[in-house]
């Protein structure tokens, strides 16, 4: 009886140990991982050479908050109309296109943005290793495949400055030296990733004027990319 009394006490005195180095096990691991990752990502090329460990949390801290805000809105959606469904929708220069639909993150952005050249094509940084290109929008479709919480948004600003951005756009398409590398300088333009490239195509394209924040150091992730540039307003979901 005594055996059996002293065994159950040390078993709760072990459980409640444990029970209080738990989260600071889970802590350390979690700082060991964000550790590992930043110079995993550094040592693959994966940020420019200039991305700090503390700028680099800061980005994952947002998309962490991106994909909070995203499945509310994903959830919010479900029981909302789409007003632009109509057979004929054809996009326009400039348009700015989002998704969270299969293929749209790579390498630790979430989502992928991308943006019209016109009403058949769009230029987008596909991913790490990857050069700018142009690509059919049917193909664009294909490669994000919609359906079961997963679309495609495509926001439109004024008809003047979506042309001058795509024409930007269109011109940055030829240059292969582009590398997909993620960066806190949103002005920098030997570096760029997805929603960077169609913020550029604005504020280089059609203005400074046209985007909300001209500060140089800053992240412009996908989800938020439409919030950043003035005027767009959503016209279209795929879902």
């Amino acid at each position: 009886m005594k055996l059996f009394f002293r065994i159950s006490v040390v078993a709760i005195l072990f459980t409640l140990v444990f029970s209080q180095l738990a989260p600071q096990i889970s802590a350390n691991e979690e700082n060991d991982a964000s550790t590992t990752s930043y110079e995993q990502m550094k040592k693959e090329g994966k940020l420019d050479p200039d991305t700090t460990k503390e700028q680099y949390s800061e980005l994952q801290t947002q998309l962490q908050q991106d994909k909070i805000e995203e499945k509310k809105e994903v959830s919010s959606d479900e029981f909302q109309n789409d007003t632009s469904t109509r057979a004929k929708f054809k996009l326009k220069p400039g348009d700015i296109l989002v998704t969270n639909a299969s293929g749209s993150s790579n390498n630790g952005l979430t989502g992928h943005a991308a943006i019209a050249k016109n009403s058949k094509s769009v230029v987008e940084m596909p991913g790490y290793g990857k050069h700018i290109r142009t690509i059919k929008f049917s193909k664009f479709r294909h490669n994000h495949k919609t359906g079961k919480g997963k679309y495609i948004k495509v926001y439109r600003v004024s008809s003047k400055k979506g042309k001058k951005a795509a024409k930007w756009a269109a011109k940055q398409s030829k240059n292969k030296k582009l590398k997909y590398s993620l960066g806190m300088n949103i002005l920098n333009k030997h570096y760029s990733y997805c929603s960077k490239l169609v913020w550029q195509a604005y504020y280089y394209g059609a203005g400074k004027n046209t985007v909300r924040s001209k500060r140089s150091q800053q992240w412009v992730t996908p989800y938020k990319l439409a919030h950043n540039i003035k005027g767009a307003k959503k016209v279209k979901t795929y879902k």
